[in-house]
């Protein structure tokens, strides 16, 4: 690749415009549309949709595609099939420790719970047991 991807500076001289007025009509920083031109820099997808309308040309005609790498193959080769292998064995086995972790904290949570319950059963039976009266008591006031 050699860097210039995009094609401004060849539009605008088309035009017979320049990176000052680019700058102007954009609202950004003469410097910025400077490294757009010399290939320093690149617009965003939204910048370059906004040059083609204002020199009234395709975004196409705004973009070297060739000057793009090429996209590295995905064929199915023993060392890709291998990679793979160890990025779900890896996958697997870190799924697996974490499930562990769940159902450790699961039981611990259970537990917990249960004590909570034990506790709460044993209070409420013991302010039952305070706040009710006694036959006793109860059958000596009705005399």
């Amino acid at each position: 690749m050699d860097g210039r991807i995009n094609r401004t500076k060849f539009m605008l001289v088309d035009k017979g415009k320049t990176n000052l007025w680019l700058a102007m009509q954009l609202g950004k920083d003469p410097a910025t549309v400077s490294k757009w031109c010399a290939n320093l820099a690149q617009p965003s997808l939204e910048t370059i949709m906004q040059i083609a309308k204002l020199l009234n040309v395709d975004m196409n005609d705004l973009v070297r595609f060739e000057a793009l790498p090429d996209m590295p193959s995905r064929e199915k080769t023993e060392e890709n099939i291998q990679k793979e292998e160890k990025l779900t064995e890896y996958g697997n086995r870190r799924n697996t420790g974490s499930q562990r972790m769940s159902d450790v904290r699961l039981q611990e949570h259970s537990s917990m719970s249960k004590s909570l319950a034990r506790a709460l059963t044993v209070s409420a039976m013991s302010w039952r047991q305070k706040a009710a009266p006694s036959h006793h008591s109860t059958l000596m006031h009705s005399f």
